[in-house]
C-alpha cells in the first residue's frame, strides 16, 4: 500500500481535514489502483482509515487525478486488445491535455479530460466524466475542439491585445457542453471570458 494525493477538504461542521489516497498496485509497477482514504484532522491530529465504500460522504476525492488519467490513456490503448495498439491501432484513444475538475448537477465532483484519436489534429470524439470518490467514469461521445485548441481560439480572437487565456472549463448550457475562460492582459488583469 502507498499513500499519495494530499487533498484538503472541509467536513459538513466546517472542521478542516486532509484527505490521503490510500492505494495499492494491482498491475505491474505502474498499474496503482485507489483502495480507500486516509483521512487527518488537521485541529485534532485524528488518523482513520476508510475503504472508499465507507469514507465520510463529506470526502469529494479519494480518486487522484493522475491515476485517473493514466488509467483513461490505458483504456484508450487497450480498449480493443493489446495486438490492436501496436498492429492496426485502429480506435485507439488518448486523453487531451490537462484534466479540470468540474461539479454536476448533483452535486457531486468529476474529473473532466477530453478524448481523441491518437495522431488526430484538435478535435476530440468527446469528453470523459470520472467520478472523483468513487472512480465511475462515463464517455460522452460528442466531438469539438480540445481544450489547447478552444484556448487557442480565444487568445486568436484578441489577438491584438495579446491577451492569455485560462485552462477551459466545461459547463453545461442549455444542454450544449461549452468550454469557459478568463482572458488576461499580461498585467494579470481579467478583461474578458
Amino acid at each position: 500500500y502507498g499513500l499519495t494525493d494530499w487533498t484538503f477538504e472541509i467536513d459538513d461542521k466546517g472542521r478542516p481535514h486532509y484527505v490521503v489516497t490510500n492505494y495499492k498496485k494491482r498491475v505491474g509497477f505502474k498499474g496503482s489502483d485507489a483502495t480507500g482514504a486516509v483521512i487527518l484532522a488537521v485541529q485534532s491530529g485524528d488518523i482513520k482509515e476508510y475503504s472508499i465504500a465507507d469514507a465520510p460522504v463529506w470526502v469529494d476525492r479519494i480518486q487522484p487525478a493522475n491515476m485517473v488519467n493514466s488509467q483513461l490513456d490505458y483504456w484508450g490503448k487497450y480498449g480493443d486488445g493489446w495486438l490492436n495498439s501496436w498492429l492496426g491501432a485502429e480506435g485507439v484513444l488518448q486523453s487531451t491535455e490537462g484534466i479540470s475538475l468540474v461539479y454536476g448537477n448533483d452535486g457531486k465532483s468529476y474529473f473532466y479530460t477530453g478524448m481523441q484519436s491518437v495522431g488526430a489534429d484538435e478535435g476530440t470524439i468527446g469528453f470523459v466524466l470520472v467520478n472523483t470518490r468513487t472512480k465511475e467514469a462515463r464517455l460522452y461521445e460528442q466531438a469539438g475542439a480540445t481544450e489547447t485548441a478552444a484556448r487557442q481560439s480565444g487568445e486568436d480572437e484578441f489577438q491584438d491585445f495579446g491577451y492569455q487565456a485560462t485552462y477551459p472549463i466545461l459547463y453545461n448550457i442549455g444542454g450544449v457542453p461549452t468550454y469557459f475562460m478568463t482572458l488576461k492582459a499580461s498585467s494579470g488583469l481579467v478583461k474578458g471570458a
